[in-house]
């Protein structure tokens, strides 16, 4: 049985071989492999591979310690917006023929609900996902004289979320 395929031949009787030059993970390894040739180790060999593991049993884990404890956190600060866990505010649209959650949640209102801005309180990312909450920070931004950070961040955004080909204009239209 002998196969051809790009710069491989599979011979049934010899095994993989390769063309002059192309490199194979199938070749043997010049070091011999570790499970052929076992050294019997030495009695202080073991007593240190033994302190060794030791210290790596007894070692603190702060790091998972941490982990949790933030997202326990994060788990507390979202409570209130899960709609799992907390009831929709001021009734269900799909249950009662109440349409104001629908208007109060728009991608755009002019007075935002007082949950909707504990959101943004939360980080400055929950903040500019919400459209409303970027014209609101325009807004502020535009009283401190710092209006073109947000012009920033949104030529960024743009460039991320926009064809290949138009990425050499507008990173000249943020570079001027």
């Amino acid at each position: 049985l002998k196969l051809k395929h790009a710069n491989i031949s599979v011979n049934s009787s010899v095994g993989f071989t390769l063309q002059p030059g192309i490199v194979s993970c199938f070749e043997r390894s010049p070091i011999d492999n570790k499970q052929t040739t076992k050294k019997s180790k030495t009695i202080e060999e073991l007593k240190k591979q033994i302190e060794f593991l030791k210290q790596y049993v007894y070692k603190p884990r702060t790091k998972l310690q941490q982990v949790i404890e933030s997202l326990i956190q994060r788990c507390k600060d979202y409570a209130d917006f899960d709609p799992f866990i907390s009831s929709a505010q001021p009734s269900n649209p799909w249950i009662s023929d109440d349409v104001t959650l629908w208007h109060l949640n728009n991608d755009l209102v002019k007075t935002p609900t007082e949950k909707r801005v504990r959101r943004w309180a939360i980080s400055l990312e929950e903040l500019l996902a919400d459209p409303t909450g970027v014209v609101e920070f325009e807004e502020y931004l535009r009283k401190e004289y710092s209006y073109e950070n947000i012009l920033f961040w949104k030529a960024v955004q743009a460039l991320k979320h926009g064809s290949q080909s138009d990425v050499p204009n507008r990173v000249k239209n943020i570079y001027e």
